[in-house]
């Protein structure tokens, strides 16, 4: 079983706070006679590498029991955990603006779609008699001791989400080697998560159960007002931008549970069952997103660098995890998406 490694988000926003700082200090004490803030148009591409954090899912257990004694009222139990994460992928972070004197224009996007599944197959799990197998997803259990013969399952942990501010620029203070300015706008959102779940048995009589579990937390477009500064630092031909913004993006949030059973019988026949439901409820979700990148200037014209980028959902909207009560209830986590990336800017 793969070891699932994270970092805990209050460690990852320090570092990138640090981070800022510290490239601040070293351009703040350099000297140069150029422009910190370049003007005019610049378009800015970045490919990113971007991760999760704060969305592990532990959808369940492969469980082993193993009794001791005649009278089998002693047992060891042993389980490897099931961890529903989404992977880490590659992605686009964009970026367009522009400025005249002290005042500018500027919009920027990126998204992630991302899912962490995983599948497994028990098959023949009776290890002895005093020993059994199973798996767990959710609050469902199934193993040998139910004269299961093979058990298949699945878990999957889907997230999509994009962003994009559109802002004006407005410098407040600044020389030759460092400008600072103020962003103020509109962020606009959308963020979606899906958690499915799969379960299936065929009993010693051959008989097929099968269970089925879709929760959604799907949001609308979301649009709240955006507020930030950026840090323009630049000696020589090196360049340090740091920027920092807080959104409050509003909108509707749909959540959806289905849950679903199916039994075949190997002499012919059966039933299903089918239970769906869905709300919706309006959401403030608060949006904190940092951008640190190290520029190195070619030509007047091109740039090429590298940098960090995070931004932080807080009580973000998230699917619910699998049960058997038929639930739709809300489930909010503050989730992290966060990564390296370089960046090629072109200047007009």
């Amino acid at each position: 079983m793969n070891k699932i490694v994270s970092i805990p988000k209050g460690e990852l926003m320090k570092l990138l706070k640090h981070s800022l700082i510290a490239a601040a200090f070293v351009a703040a004490t350099s000297t140069s006679g150029m422009a910190a803030d370049l003007k005019g148009l610049s378009i800015s591409v970045d490919p990113m590498y971007m991760a999760v954090f704060g969305d592990d899912v532990h959808a369940g257990d492969v469980y082993t029991y193993d009794y001791s004694g005649a009278s089998g009222y002693y047992y060891q139990y042993s389980g490897n955990p099931i961890i529903a994460k989404p992977d880490g992928k590659l992605t686009l972070r964009g970026e367009v603006e522009y400025k005249k004197g002290e005042w500018g224009l500027g919009v920027n996007y990126w998204g992630l779609s991302s899912d962490g599944s995983q599948i497994g197959s028990i098959t023949d799990p009776v290890s002895g008699d005093n020993s059994y197998v199973g798996i767990r997803l959710g609050d469902n259990s199934w193993s040998s001791d139910n004269q299961a013969t093979t058990i298949n399952w699945s878990t999957s942990n889907k997230i999509k989400v994009w962003t994009s501010d559109v802002y004006g620029i407005k410098t407040i203070m600044g020389d030759q080697d460092k400008t600072f300015n103020l962003t103020f706008g509109l962020k606009f959102a959308k963020l979606q998560n899906q958690r499915v779940d799969h379960m299936s048995y065929d009993d010693a009589n051959f008989n097929t159960y099968t269970y089925d579990w879709n929760k959604k937390a799907d949001s609308d477009l979301l649009i709240g007002p955006m507020l930030g500064i950026q840090g323009h630092f630049h000696w020589e031909k090196q360049r340090v931008i740091g920027t920092v913004t807080q959104s409050f993006v509003y909108g509707d949030v749909n959540y959806q549970s289905m849950t679903a059973r199916e039994y075949v019988y190997e002499s012919g026949g059966g039933y299903s069952y089918l239970y769906d439901t869905s709300h919706k409820t309006t959401e403030v979700i608060p949006v904190t997103e940092v951008k640190l990148k190290w520029m190195y200037d070619f030509t007047p014209n091109v740039s090429l660098g590298l940098g960090v980028f995070a931004s932080m959902w807080t009580n973000a909207p998230m699917a619910q995890e699998a049960d058997m009560y038929y639930t739709n209830a809300e489930s909010k986590k503050t989730v992290i998406f966060a990564g390296s990336m370089g960046s090629l800017e072109y200047r007009f």
